[in-house]
């Protein structure tokens, strides 16, 4: 996470003080905890939900050629094919929580 996305998460009266400020540094600790925790969490399930995909069609005799043919752009996306709307939103469900939808419109 670069510096400006860091000052985009923090909170307005926070950004009106410039410099490094006790509230500064506090708040760009618990953002860079927080993006770390979604990342490593999105990994996780990512991780999980590949395993489940390459298990579901390990017996397949399409997605066998594909691997004896060694190209690994075409079972990148026969995998990829595989993947449906609930498998998304369980990968990204930790930043789904952490966007609120309603930003912006008043």
């Amino acid at each position: 996470m670069t510096e400006d996305h860091i000052v985009v998460c923090m909170p307005k009266w926070v950004k009106k003080w410039p410099g490094r400020g006790t509230d500064n540094n506090m708040y760009e600790k618990k953002i860079k905890a927080s993006h770390a925790t979604i990342e490593r969490n999105t990994i996780k399930r990512t991780k999980i939900v590949a395993f489940a995909l390459i298990k579901s069609v390990i017996d397949k005799q399409e997605f066998m050629n594909l691997l004896k043919a060694g190209n690994e752009d075409d079972v990148i996306a026969y995998i990829a094919g595989q993947l449906q709307l609930e498998d998304i939103n369980y990968i990204f469900s930790d930043a789904w929580k952490a966007i609120d939808f309603k930003f912006g419109r008043s």
